[in-house]
């Protein structure tokens, strides 16, 4: 498995509140560009899609942080934020089953799934709203561009109130660092709270 975030929506989104999500993701774009936080497109590669209609990034593959061979199988502290371009700045402990990380690092290659969010969700056949909405989620494995993927359900969050339900494999802890960038670059975040 992995470390995942989920998320539970409505078919449609209002468009008005998704603009305000896209303009406010947008807006802290350079803070997480500056923290080391790389972004690409679908795959790891080309250009993060940022529109009208639709959120989708990944970490980028070729993202710039040294190639790590000292992560192997990786754990996470409980109180672990941040991201670092070294997993030896990050390593706090070691044991028989790999090593524990105080921060979000990759092993030179920072994609994982892709983190897609769009105003409107197109349901496979299988898929079946509970409540009127939609299951979604993200497995980021605690690469750096995990904080983005936080950071874009906290401003969601914000924008769309109950319409949509926010879960993690993280603790609120873990979401402090990405609830502090929305606070201090938009003006909220600290409020937001996970979803039971």
């Amino acid at each position: 498995m992995g470390y995942t975030h989920y998320w539970r929506r409505p078919r449609r989104l209002p468009k008005a509140a998704f603009a305000h999500v896209v303009s406010d993701l947008t807006t802290i774009l350079p803070t997480l560009a500056a923290s080391g936080v790389v972004l690409a497109g679908f795959n790891g590669e080309g250009e993060a899609v940022i529109s009208a209609k639709e959120i989708g990034f990944n970490g980028a593959r070729a993202c710039g942080h040294s190639e790590n061979t000292v992560i192997g199988m990786r754990w996470t502290a409980t109180d672990a934020n941040g991201a670092v371009q070294s997993a030896q700045e990050a390593i706090s402990a070691r044991g028989l089953t790999g090593k524990t990380f105080t921060a979000r690092v990759c092993d030179g290659d920072c994609s994982y799934e892709t983190f897609l969010f769009s105003q409107t969700f197109e349901p496979l056949a299988w898929q079946v709203p509970e409540d009127g909405r939609y299951f979604e989620f993200c497995k980021t494995a605690r690469r750096p561009y995990d904080l983005a993927v936080t950071a874009c359900l906290v401003i969601a969050k914000h924008h769309f109130r109950d319409l949509i339900r926010v879960t993690s494999d993280g603790e609120p802890v873990n979401w402090q660092d990405a609830m502090l960038l929305c606070q201090l670059e938009l003006g909220y975040g600290m409020g937001f709270r996970l979803d039971e």
